[in-house]
């Protein structure tokens, strides 16, 4: 079928047919409790990247409003921390260049945390973009890979007391992570409670987050609840 005659969904699909057998080639948490395997972006672009090119399509990303904040800390060892936390509502556009004015596009919100904030920013864009193509191309992740298994160690099994305790830390921020994927999805950028996890974990497992890391994340996902609750106060104003 010559590509100049498919549409651009079409054109998607022969994309997605050419992916193949496709294998995790990277692992997080090396030198943790816990680790897993993933697919990495640059794997995924390495094996779309010819078709794209054959099908003539292009995939960019639409950054319609940003967030920067400094966290200040302190690391494990007691020593004082800064971070950068940049949260990007933005979208992917898919276009056809044989007909450029056919185009579709993905709303998605992303969140990147670093030492510096231009590689906090790289980081939003980076998983974003991989968390879109895996999804666009229903492509296995750590989450929903039945042959994905954490590696628990001998440390780990030994400390039941731990894992109950870590257990409602996880459980509030899977609630909050719940809240706000309904409020993002109300204000056409849909996502997932799932979708809301990985992106304030860049991709990573809640397994592997620590009971400090995980009341952060929490409070942080609380207070991204209370910036829409205040927009949305303040849009009732405005309409009085």
């Amino acid at each position: 079928m010559a590509s100049e005659k498919l549409n651009l969904y079409q054109k998607i699909i022969e994309v997605r047919k050419s992916i193949g057998k496709i294998t995790k080639d990277s692992t997080a948490g090396k030198g943790s409790k816990f680790s897993y395997d993933y697919v990495s972006g640059s794997l995924i672009l390495s094996k779309i990247k010819e078709e794209m090119n054959n099908q003539k399509l292009l995939f960019t990303p639409l950054i319609k409003d940003k967030n920067y904040k400094q966290v200040d800390t302190t690391n494990r060892y007691g020593k004082p921390e800064t971070n950068y936390i940049v949260e990007l509502d933005l979208s992917y556009k898919w276009i056809n260049a044989d007909n450029p004015e056919e185009t579709l596009e993905i709303p998605f919100y992303a969140i990147g945390e670093q030492s510096d904030p231009s590689k906090a920013f790289g980081t939003a864009l980076t998983y974003s973009e991989r968390y879109v193509l895996l999804k666009m191309f229903n492509l296995p992740t750590d989450e929903d890979d039945a042959d994905a298994k954490p590696q628990q160690s001998k440390q780990q099994k030994k400390q039941p007391q731990q894992q109950r305790q870590d257990a409602g830390k996880v459980e509030l921020v899977k609630n909050n992570a719940n809240v706000l994927a309904k409020i993002l999805t109300a204000n056409d950028q849909p996502m997932t409670q799932q979708d809301v996890i990985s992106a304030y974990l860049n991709g990573g497992n809640l397994k592997d987050v620590s009971n400090e890391a995980l009341v952060e994340i929490s409070n942080r996902i609380k207070a991204k609840i209370e910036d829409y609750k205040k927009r949305d106060q303040a849009k009732e104003q405005e309409n009085k």
